[in-house]
């Protein structure tokens, strides 16, 4: 088996940019099947026509052309994920046999007299061919009176084409009758299940061959179906298919919009709207269910044969591929157990997200929720939480969680790595436990909050804090920690070493019991703070105090002290031995209780006063001291 990967933005790994060089690189007599994996990284279109030809196959060896994992659509045309453009022209043209396509998007664009088709199938050598066309997307941009198809086969050496889970819409033009959705102009046979048909002059046409249409959808149609079909069982239209067969139906949910029938038909939304729409289990699997048992997105269908729902999906009454809710008042989305390809939610008033067991996840959860128990992979969990929300309990690693949080929160237990942690946190709010590393931490806190015991280690934590806030017990290393600290706050018990610590600290704070080495300290302090003992090793100490400040109990070594003290400070308790000391006073101060002791004979102390009151005492061990005054009256004691 060989696999390529097709990128038209030719992201790592991309071995062709379009399908187009791929099949002219690969055509060969296959021993094993040839796997195409289509993507865009970036975004592109892959814009190049192409015919899949000159090709030995058979049935164990065939061509599987399919969408790259994480590049499949989610039922609705997206650019974002690969997409196949042309104008005036067929996209893919199979002229082989044992053809596999699934997952791809198809634009088709016409104008003037041009023909064109989003799939066409002709020009087959004779021997029989077995061709599949699944979970495909077909968006026709028309203008052109010529004949267009979404997907077409005209070759009677077609011997068996199998097309399900397939949207196909747009293919119309001046109500010409030439416009097709799906065209079976000459096949053997064709079974065509599930398939979704919407806003193309003919939905479904046959002309020659064996053609079956189960469980399909087809409707807003000049004409949903042409022609003499083999059988049409279990469909639905806005035409009456009665007489075909009693389990076909027409649709009475017709309101502009189709609203209670799909998700919103204008917007290409094709998902059944709820239980209540006319498409919800009246298909049948009897017969599909040997070839496919899922929908267009990989929702299961059934489970028995009657459940299944007619056209391309299938409703997610539990474990959603994608599911779309608002649950207000009490609602508990509890135990929904199985596969999570994407879920949007929007609750309210006290209710419980709980036992959410697989992947993908996106809520916006507000006044008392609990979102406990997400107990698989959340690879995105983006949530707005609000009045009393706790987010706790969440076992396995987050790729990313976005989270705004407010009054009373408590985000509590995140046990495994969060790559990338953003919180807004104010009015109370407890972060709690985070015992893993978090590679990136961003942090507002304000009012009186404690982001308590983060125990290991924070490569980046970026935080403002404001109002009364106790960060807490940091016990580990943080490589970097920025922080603007407010209004009556404590840092606490920073207790290991901090590479880079920058803090702008004001109104009455206290940064007590930094107990181990910073590197870099840089400190504002103003209006009557406490600094307090600073126990170990600083080797930068830049500190700006004003406004009654007490810098006592500075215990350790500093190798550079420089500070500046203004209206009525006491500098006093300096204990331990400072290299270099300069002071600056201005304004009637005292320096109190300077006592100085250099070790041995290193360095020596360097005290400069600058005041205009008349009386300055102060001792030291060394010689050498400046002295400046505007009044007469100094004394100098040398010890």
């Amino acid at each position: 088996m060989a696999t390529s990967i097709i990128d038209p933005d030719n992201g790592g790994g991309t071995d062709y940019l379009s399908l187009n060089a791929w099949e002219a690189a690969k055509q060969a007599v296959l021993s094993a099947p040839e796997i195409a994996q289509c993507r865009n990284s970036s975004g592109s279109a892959d814009t190049t026509a192409f015919e899949i030809s000159a090709w030995t196959t058979s049935a164990e060896n065939y061509i599987l052309i399919e969408a790259y994992t994480g590049f499949q659509h989610e039922g609705v045309y997206s650019t974002a994920k690969y997409h196949l453009t042309t104008t005036n022209d067929s996209a893919l043209h199979i002229l082989e046999h044992y053809v596999r396509v699934d997952g791809i998007q198809i634009e088709l664009t016409t104008t003037g007299t041009a023909g064109a088709s989003g799939v066409a199938m002709s020009g087959l050598v004779a021997g029989g061919a077995d061709i599949r066309l699944s979970n495909i997307i077909v968006k026709g941009i028309c203008a052109s009176t010529g004949t267009v198809a979404g997907i077409v086969a005209n070759d009677a050496d077609l011997t068996l084409l199998t097309i399900w889970n397939t949207i196909v819409y747009g293919i119309e033009a001046s109500g010409d009758p030439s416009q097709r959705g799906i065209y079976m102009d000459n096949v053997g046979t064709a079974n065509l299940y599930n398939c979704t048909v919407n806003d193309c002059e003919r939905g479904i046409e046959r002309d020659v061959g064996t053609v079956n249409v189960q469980n399909s959808l087809v409707f807003e149609c000049a004409d949903d179906f042409n022609g003499t079909f083999n059988s049409i069982t279990y469909c639905a239209s806005d035409d009456d298919h009665t007489g075909d067969s009693a389990t076909n139906f027409v649709i009475t949910q017709t309101a502009d919009d189709y609203a209670a029938l799909v998700t919103d038909a204008d917007g290409r939304d094709y998902s059944v709207t709820d239980t209540s729409s006319e498409l919800f289990n009246t298909g049948n699997g009897a017969t599909p269910k040997g070839t496919f048992t899922d929908d267009i997105i990989g929702t299961t269908r059934g489970p028995a044969d009657g459940d299944w729902d007619i056209g391309a999906f299938e409703f997610a009454a539990e474990g959603p591929a994608a599911h779309v809710a608002t649950i207000t008042d009490g609602i508990s989305a509890a135990d929904v157990h199985a596969g999570l390809g994407g879920y949007l939610a929007t609750i309210t008033d006290g209710l419980g997200m709980a036992d959410a067991h697989s992947s993908g996840l996106q809520a916006l959860l507000s006044e008392g929720m609990l979102n406990s128990d997400v107990a698989s992979v959340v690879s995105a969990l983006f949530a707005t939480l609000t009045d009393g929300v706790n987010t706790s309990d969440q076992p396995s690693p987050l790729k990313g969680m976005v989270a705004t949080l407010s009054e009373s929160v408590n985000v509590g237990d995140t046990l495994d790595p969060l790559l990338a942690l953003l919180a807004e946190i104010s009015d109370g709010v407890d972060f709690g436990d985070v015992p893993s590393i978090l590679s990136q931490f961003l942090d507002t806190i304000t009012d009186g909050i404690t982001a308590g015991d983060a125990p290991d280690p924070l490569l980046a934590l970026l935080a403002e804090i404001s109002e009364g806030v106790d960060l807490g017990d940091f016990t580990s290393t943080f490589s970097q920690f920025l922080d603007s600290l407010a209004d009556g706050v404590d840092f606490g018990d920073v207790n290991n070493a901090i590479g880079g610590y920058i803090k702008s600290i004001s109104d009455g704070v206290t940064t007590s019991d930094t107990v181990s080495p910073l590197l870099a300290l840089l400190a504002a302090v103003s209006d009557g703070g406490v600094f307090g003992d600073v126990a170990g090793t600083i080797n930068q100490f830049l500190d700006v105090i004003a406004d009654s400040i007490i810098i006592s109990d500075v215990n350790s070594p500093n190798v550079v002290f420089n500070v500046t003290v203004t209206d009525s400070a006491s500098f006093n308790d300096v204990l331990s031995t400072i290299f270099s000391f300069g002071v600056i006073i201005t304004d009637g101060f005292s320096t109190g209780d300077v006592t100085v002791y250099p070790s041995g004979a290193q360095g020596e102390v360097n005290i400069s006063f600058s005041t205009k009151k008349s009386t300055v005492t102060f001792a030291v061990r060394k010689a050498s001291l400046t002295f400046i005054s505007k009044q007469s009256n100094i004394e100098f004691q040398r010890g």
